[in-house]
């Protein structure tokens, strides 16, 4: 089971401090960013990890400290098996737990895709949206976008190749080829509360079929967090 923690940042008042459930290297980042949204989602996503952290029972510090991996998939300093992985877009950032390593990708629907499939997407892909109908093209581009985006963070790959040796296929659901071999990733599309966004989910396969669900925070999860 992959649980996905959903922050609506438009939720969030940036003049009180975090310093109780942000790890003072988050802050520092955060505090260099010149707009405020950019602001609210690297605090919203910090916020989303410790308290993913916390009920996880894991037994380290918080707020927990994040190192980044050669291709730059971050991790926890302290407990380097914790499986987890962090998006955002607009007014939402996610964060996606798991036993086993996990991508999360989100986007807003009026995202310029125009351009994604034909300098990113395989062969494959640009001939499945061309067998769609003209007004399901943009729709199938997010869609691939996003459990495309989902698989290269669950892997932690990054650029190391070329992104056209990877396609996503549906059989019925949807999955991932590299370079002609089915990978052993389980995907999912996953359906948000707020339908203007696409979320993509990506986590190397078990025993189980992929499942998930939402845990979406709010003001009385901080306080909880902030009291513990």
């Amino acid at each position: 089971m992959v649980a996905i923690y959903t922050l609506n940042i438009s939720d969030l008042n940036l003049d009180q401090s975090f310093s109780a459930i942000i790890h003072p290297s988050r802050l520092e980042t955060a505090s260099r960013f010149k707009f405020a949204g950019d602001k609210a989602r690297c605090i919203g996503a910090g916020i989303l990890l410790s308290i993913a952290v916390y009920e996880s029972a894991l037994k380290i510090s918080l707020p927990p400290e994040e190192g980044q991996l050669p291709h730059g998939k971050p991790y926890l300093l302290e407990a380097p098996g914790f499986h987890y992985n962090i998006s955002h877009s607009r007014d939402w950032v996610v964060c996606a737990v798991s036993d086993k390593p996990v991508g999360i990708d989100i986007e807003h629907s009026d995202r310029d895709a125009g351009l994604v499939a034909g300098r990113y997407f395989s062969h494959e892909e640009n001939e499945y949206i061309a067998s769609l109908p003209s007004s399901e093209h943009y729709g199938a581009i997010m869609e691939l976008w996003v459990l495309r985006e989902s698989y290269l963070k669950a892997t932690g790959q990054g650029l190391a190749f070329s992104l056209k040796d990877i396609a996503v296929r549906f059989d019925p659901g949807p999955y991932i080829v590299q370079c002609g071999k089915k990978t052993d990733y389980s995907m999912a599309l996953c359906r948000m509360p707020d339908e203007r966004y696409k979320l993509g989910l990506a986590v190397c396969k078990g025993p189980e079929p992929l499942t998930y669900v939402f845990r979406q925070v709010c003001g009385r999860t901080l306080m909880v967090l902030r009291d513990s």
